[in-house]
């Protein structure tokens, strides 16, 4: 029953050409579609992994953080504000999150940032930069970025989180709160149309202002460009989410008391876990979600995350360095690794995949522009295509491995004559003439 449902969803999900659909049923086998690979994130347990890291860097560094942000909101006058944010974070947790709100702000009061000293200051900070860089790495799996900050970038970015964002944040509400108090505005409140506007804004805007932070997190925190409809609508998903992953947590955890009954006084600890591990999934969730919304074109191609085949993998490679030896020579701009994936029709992890392999061959370079764009490595003319063949055929192979499955060593030489054969017939035709046309009529040694 389970592999005829699993042929009838690759039937019409995967192995159907789209383009030939009308509107709705494309757009719909496009969620489909999308809501699988997202389920196969999740079912990877990449995100389950961050989500257990993040918790602990979490408890880790929360009082030295919410430490360094009382020291810079206390300067502005704003640090008042400290108590009602953790208390709306918390709210889930009902009367345990005030008892937690307290023991923090507790231990915040109990952390005099001005006579730590240079090592207790350094030690501190140190803390809460590490959390950054854990959430920075967590966000950068979710966006396939494998490079990371260079350290004075990591170094401005974290500072500007630091010191700039609190002020902002906490700023703003102490001035829609000093703005609740004026004359002017205790009149507007007094019209039917102003209480109706204040009633409907008390409504809707803590999800707005919800969803404008978490874009601003999927925008800011991964080290790739996110595009702001892809950052808004997974910022609008992930605050959906969070809502709903609230009132069920209100009412199945925190109102069991079978949690009271196992853990004891180490219930509200539990719970506290267990809601900051929810909060981390559903933002790398989010962060998945918007990634996919903004590489949906990678969901029109057949190709899902598989193995590729020998095959495969040689038509791969070659195509790649056709396309960016007849860039070379055309004195383009060098190509992306996005303009690749939508030329050759693939998704952009797996055309990243054959670049990094190509990089560590010799083959391509890096260059450093907006986004990461490749060129040759070596001069083409001088490059052939059995190099670039037996590169791919050896790479990943294990000598001890394949002597261990093959012990007859007349069939290892069978092996190794047909494929040394096979590459003697391409070992003149170089990079430059697959990518030129002409080439490949005139004279080899050309």
């Amino acid at each position: 029953m389970l592999d005829s449902f699993l042929n009838w969803w690759d039937s019409v999900v995967w192995q159907t050409d789209i383009r030939s659909l009308p509107s709705w049923q494309r757009r719909l086998v496009l969620f489909l579609r999308g809501f699988q690979v997202l389920l196969a994130d999740l079912v990877a347990g990449n995100h389950k992994l961050y989500a257990m890291g993040l918790v602990y860097m979490t408890i880790l560094s929360l009082v030295p953080l919410l430490a360094v942000m009382f020291s810079v909101l206390k300067g502005f006058g704003v640090h008042n504000q400290l108590e009602p944010l953790l208390l709306n974070a918390l709210e889930p947790l009902g009367e345990k999150g005030i008892e937690i709100t307290t023991s923090i702000l507790s231990f915040v009061d109990n952390i005099k940032v001005g006579v730590l000293g240079a090592v207790g200051l350094g030690i501190l900070l140190f803390t809460v930069v590490s959390l950054l860089q854990q959430i920075e790495e967590a966000f950068n799996s979710t966006w396939r970025v494998k490079q990371t900050r260079s350290l004075f970038e990591r170094f401005s970015h974290y500072i500007s989180v630091l010191l700039v964002g609190p002020v902002l944040i906490f700023s703003a509400v102490g001035l829609s709160q000093s703005v609740q108090h004026m004359s002017a505005f205790q009149q507007i409140l007094e019209t039917d149309t102003g209480a109706f506007l204040y009633n409907t804004l008390s409504i809707y805007l803590p999800f707005f202002m919800l969803v404008v932070a978490i874009t601003f997190i999927y925008m800011f925190v991964p080290n790739t460009r996110v595009k702001p409809m892809a950052a808004l609508f997974g910022a609008v998903i992930t605050t959906l989410l969070f809502k709903g992953a609230t009132h069920i947590f209100t009412l199945f955890i925190v109102g069991s008391t079978k949690y009271t009954a196992i853990y004891s006084a180490f219930a509200s600890i539990i719970i506290f876990f267990i809601w900051l591990y929810m909060i981390w999934l559903i933002l790398l969730l989010g962060s998945s979600i918007a990634y996919n919304y903004q590489h949906a074109h990678k969901l029109l191609f057949l190709y899902r995350d598989r193995e590729l085949s020998p095959y495969e993998n040689q038509a791969l490679a070659l195509q790649l360095m056709v396309l960016v030896t007849r860039n070379y020579y055309d004195e383009s701009p060098p190509l992306t690794i996005e303009k690749i994936a939508d030329m050759l029709q693939l998704p952009d992890d797996l055309v990243d995949k054959m670049v990094n392999r190509l990089e560590k061959g010799g083959f391509l370079t890096m260059v450093d522009q907006d986004e990461p764009a490749v060129v040759p490595a070596r001069p083409p003319e001088q490059t052939t295509s059995d190099e670039l063949l037996s590169f791919i055929n050896d790479k990943g192979k294990s000598p001890s491995l394949r002597a261990q499955m093959v012990a007859d060593k007349n069939v290892v030489r069978v092996l190794e004559k047909a494929e040394n054969r096979a590459l003697d017939a391409v070992n003149e035709i170089t990079l430059k003439q697959l990518a030129m046309e002409d080439a490949m009529h005139s004279n080899p040694e050309s």
